[in-house]
C-alpha cells in the first residue's frame, strides 16, 4: 500500500509513505509502483494516538455529572442515583454495539491503540 500526496508534520514537502505488512517501509518524494495507492489531497500524515486506559463498551454514555467529586466513588453513587433513566437507556443496547462504537469513536480521535480495561474482544 502507498500513501501518496500526504505531507508529514515538521516537514513542508509531500511525500509518498510505503506501507507493507501494517509497518512503515519508506517515505519519499514520490513513488510509483503496481502497488495498492491511495492519492491525497491537503492530507497530513501522523503517528496514532495511544489511549492507554478505556472502557470500550462505555463510550456511548453521555457526560454524567454536575459537580467536582472528592473521589470517583462519589460521583459513581451520584450518576446512579441522578441518570439511573439515561444508564438503563445505554445498558439496553447490545454490548458488542457499545464495544463497537467505542472502535470507532477512539478511530474518529487518531487513536490506532486501545488499552481495553472491559472484556477481551474478538
Amino acid at each position: 500500500m502507498v500513501l501518496n500526496n500526504v505531507m508529514i508534520p515538521g516537514n513542508d514537502a509531500v511525500v509518498s509513505i510505503s506501507i507493507s505488512e501494517g509497518k512503515i517501509k519508506q517515505v519519499s518524494p514520490s513513488h510509483t509502483d503496481d502497488r495498492e495507492q491511495l492519492t491525497f489531497v491537503n492530507a497530513i500524515a501522523f503517528p496514532g494516538l495511544i489511549n492507554s486506559h478505556d472502557h470500550l463498551d462505555f463510550n456511548l454514555f453521555p457526560q454524567l455529572g454536575n459537580k467536582t467529586y472528592e473521589s470517583y466513588t462519589e460521583w459513581g453513587k451520584h450518576i446512579h442515583r441522578a441518570y439511573a433513566v439515561e444508564i438503563a437507556s445505554v445498558l439496553k443496547i447490545p454490548i458488542a454495539l457499545r464495544e463497537r462504537w467505542g472502535v470507532y469513536k477512539n478511530l474518529l480521535c487518531g487513536v490506532t491503540t486501545v488499552v481495553n480495561h472491559g472484556e477481551k474482544l474478538p
